[in-house]
């Protein structure tokens, strides 16, 4: 009887967590795609991020704006103070 190697599977934790962080960088672009001249500040996207059920804190969504300002070219965030727009 063959062996199956499963070492390059992730554990399912692992996949949700993925599939959790994937569906926060996507929500994060619909509520910007959803807002006038397509900018929001931090403190918007946050509610919104709330309302659809993800609990997230400030520095963490900076970390995910950041993350999509590197990958597009299209996101672009600037800080004022403590506030960021994206």
């Amino acid at each position: 009887m063959p062996t199956t190697d499963y070492s390059g599977v992730k554990p399912f934790a692992a996949r949700a967590d993925n599939f959790r962080l994937i569906d926060l960088r996507l929500r994060v672009l619909k509520v910007l795609s959803s807002s006038d001249r397509y900018v929001a500040n931090e403190t918007m996207i946050l509610a919104a991020l709330r309302g659809q059920g993800h609990a997230v804190s400030i520095e963490k969504l900076r970390v995910e704006i950041a993350w999509l300002g590197q990958v597009t070219a299209v996101l672009r965030y600037h800080f004022y103070g403590d506030l960021c727009v994206a």
